[in-house]
Protein backbone atom coordinates (compact mmCIF):
# COMPACT_ATOMS: atom_id res chain seq x y z
CA UNK A 1 0.00 0.00 0.00
CA UNK A 2 1.57 3.35 -0.77
CA UNK A 3 1.14 6.25 0.88
CA UNK A 4 1.17 10.06 -1.21
CA UNK A 5 3.89 12.10 0.31
CA UNK A 6 1.59 15.08 -0.35
CA UNK A 7 0.62 16.66 2.70
CA UNK A 8 -2.88 17.91 3.29
CA UNK A 9 -3.16 20.30 5.70
CA UNK A 10 -1.29 23.79 7.29
CA UNK A 11 -1.19 24.72 11.13
CA UNK A 12 0.60 27.76 10.81
CA UNK A 13 0.90 29.36 14.33
CA UNK A 14 2.85 32.64 13.77
CA UNK A 15 5.29 34.36 11.41
CA UNK A 16 8.54 32.06 11.49
CA UNK A 17 6.04 29.49 11.01
CA UNK A 18 4.85 31.50 7.51
CA UNK A 19 8.51 32.28 6.62
CA UNK A 20 9.67 28.43 7.14
CA UNK A 21 6.94 27.36 4.89
CA UNK A 22 7.73 30.21 2.28
CA UNK A 23 11.60 29.17 2.63
CA UNK A 24 11.23 25.30 3.10
CA UNK A 25 7.98 24.99 -0.37
CA UNK A 26 10.64 27.82 -2.16
CA UNK A 27 8.46 30.50 -2.34
CA UNK A 28 5.60 28.00 -2.28
CA UNK A 29 6.33 26.34 -5.90
CA UNK A 30 6.22 22.74 -3.57
CA UNK A 31 2.74 23.50 -3.60
CA UNK A 32 2.26 22.92 -7.28
CA UNK A 33 0.66 20.01 -7.80
CA UNK A 34 2.50 18.37 -10.42
CA UNK A 35 6.35 17.87 -10.08
CA UNK A 36 7.36 20.71 -7.11
CA UNK A 37 10.59 19.39 -7.04
CA UNK A 38 11.48 20.16 -10.55
CA UNK A 39 9.95 23.50 -10.06
CA UNK A 40 12.32 23.76 -6.69
CA UNK A 41 15.19 23.09 -9.05
CA UNK A 42 14.38 25.51 -11.49
CA UNK A 43 14.24 28.20 -8.77
CA UNK A 44 17.89 27.04 -8.07
CA UNK A 45 18.75 27.94 -11.44
CA UNK A 46 17.47 30.86 -11.61
CA UNK A 47 19.32 32.29 -8.13
CA UNK A 48 22.08 31.03 -9.77
CA UNK A 49 21.78 33.14 -13.05
CA UNK A 50 20.61 36.06 -10.58
CA UNK A 51 23.96 35.73 -9.46
CA UNK A 52 26.29 35.27 -12.89
CA UNK A 53 24.19 38.48 -14.02
CA UNK A 54 24.62 39.96 -10.87
CA UNK A 55 28.65 39.65 -10.53
CA UNK A 56 28.68 39.92 -14.45
CA UNK A 57 30.80 37.00 -14.91
CA UNK A 58 33.70 37.73 -12.64
CA UNK A 59 34.64 33.78 -11.59
CA UNK A 60 36.49 33.96 -8.21
CA UNK A 61 33.34 36.26 -7.10
CA UNK A 62 30.98 34.05 -8.50
CA UNK A 63 32.23 30.75 -6.92
CA UNK A 64 32.19 32.43 -3.60
CA UNK A 65 28.82 34.12 -3.88
CA UNK A 66 27.17 30.52 -4.83
CA UNK A 67 29.14 28.84 -2.14
CA UNK A 68 28.35 31.27 0.30
CA UNK A 69 24.39 31.48 -1.02
CA UNK A 70 24.90 27.44 -0.91
CA UNK A 71 25.61 27.09 3.21
CA UNK A 72 23.36 29.80 3.51
CA UNK A 73 20.43 27.99 2.38
CA UNK A 74 21.79 24.60 3.48
CA UNK A 75 21.77 25.96 7.18
CA UNK A 76 17.93 28.07 7.01
CA UNK A 77 16.82 25.27 5.10
CA UNK A 78 17.41 22.71 7.28
CA UNK A 79 15.45 25.14 10.12
CA UNK A 80 12.66 25.82 7.66
CA UNK A 81 12.43 22.43 6.67
CA UNK A 82 12.10 20.68 9.89
CA UNK A 83 9.70 23.10 11.14
CA UNK A 84 7.54 22.66 7.65
CA UNK A 85 6.99 18.92 8.84
CA UNK A 86 5.65 19.90 11.52
CA UNK A 87 3.51 22.73 10.01
CA UNK A 88 2.43 20.19 7.23
CA UNK A 89 1.61 16.99 9.55
CA UNK A 90 3.86 15.12 7.00
CA UNK A 91 7.39 13.49 7.55
CA UNK A 92 9.18 14.30 4.22
CA UNK A 93 6.19 16.37 2.52
CA UNK A 94 6.96 16.84 -1.17
CA UNK A 95 6.34 20.22 -0.81
CA UNK A 96 9.50 20.89 0.69
CA UNK A 97 11.74 21.27 -2.01
CA UNK A 98 14.38 23.86 -0.37
CA UNK A 99 16.58 20.91 -0.67
CA UNK A 100 15.76 20.79 -4.56
CA UNK A 101 16.89 24.10 -4.94
CA UNK A 102 20.76 23.69 -2.54
CA UNK A 103 21.03 20.69 -4.87
CA UNK A 104 21.38 23.02 -8.06
CA UNK A 105 23.47 25.89 -6.15
CA UNK A 106 25.95 23.13 -4.91
CA UNK A 107 25.66 22.03 -8.58
CA UNK A 108 26.66 25.35 -9.59
CA UNK A 109 29.45 25.71 -7.29
CA UNK A 110 30.77 22.48 -8.56
CA UNK A 111 30.67 24.18 -12.25
CA UNK A 112 31.90 27.76 -11.79
CA UNK A 113 35.37 27.01 -11.73
CA UNK A 114 34.78 26.09 -15.13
Amino acid sequence: MSQSKRATSLEIRGPLDGLAIVIATGLGLGFIPVAPGTFGSLLGVAICYGLIAGLKFEPHLLLNAIITASVLLALVGTWAANRAERILLKKDASQIVVDEVCGQLISFALLAPA
